[in-house]
């Protein structure tokens, strides 16, 4: 038996303005001889986007933590949290463990007899969304 985690990964939109940013641009003016230079140097720094993590962690509420701080620290949804941990309401308490999803969603632990099919059906999610989520696991028995 396996984890499959159902899930939603927003990428981020890219642009150019995303990807590069412009350092200073140095213009320098001199008069040789009644000509004109004209020194342009751009300077560019590549902007590295973070990976999402795969994996389940625990976290352990701190002082001063609310269901929404903790979902905004981990950049997923307060119902992600909520599902994976069984909780009936918000309530948290210092010292209290909490499993958080690598991404907004549930985790399905895969039964005998499950296939792509059924357990898509029952989360009424896309069969092929689940086969391309990049951290499902297929492995033929």
């Amino acid at each position: 038996m396996g984890v499959l985690t159902i899930g939603i990964t927003i990428s981020p939109l890219i642009s150019n303005s995303d990807l590069l940013s412009e350092g200073k641009t140095e213009l320098t003016y001199a008069q040789e001889d009644a000509a004109s230079v004209l020194a342009a140097e751009d300077v560019f720094h590549t902007q590295e986007s973070e990976k999402p993590r795969s994996e389940i962690l625990e976290y352990t509420v701190q002082k001063g933590d609310t269901l929404s701080t903790i979902a905004r620290r981990f950049g997923i949804d307060e119902d992600t949290i909520r599902w994976e941990n069984d909780m009936r309401n918000d309530t948290i308490t210092v010292g209290d463990t909490l499993r958080i999803l690598p991404v907004t969603g549930i985790a399905h632990k895969v039964s005998s007899g499950d296939t792509v099919y059924t357990i898509a059906k029952k989360y009424d999610a896309n069969p092929q969304a689940l086969v391309d989520f990049p951290f499902n696991d297929f492995a033929n028995p």
